[in-house]
């Protein structure tokens, strides 16, 4: 099957995305493990911008409270 999506990619037919068998195997491999794996970048994602952005507020109150 990873051989018809490289095909669809490289000649650009997208019609083959849309037979019956093809949508089956995407369908299932999205409900099987694909899913969790990009929730979970996801929330890493969330997460690591979360710790991103406290680090910067920190970083700025630690530097206004020095200067004044």
């Amino acid at each position: 099957m990873h051989h018809l999506l490289t095909y669809r990619t490289q000649y650009k037919c997208y019609t083959l995305l849309k037979h019956p068998l093809v949508e089956v195997w995407l369908t299932y491999k999205w409900e099987s493990y694909t899913k969790w794996i990009a929730y979970t970048l996801l929330f890493l994602r969330v997460v690591s911008v979360a710790i991103f952005s406290s680090f910067v507020l920190e970083i700025t109150a630690i530097s206004a409270a020095s200067v004044s």
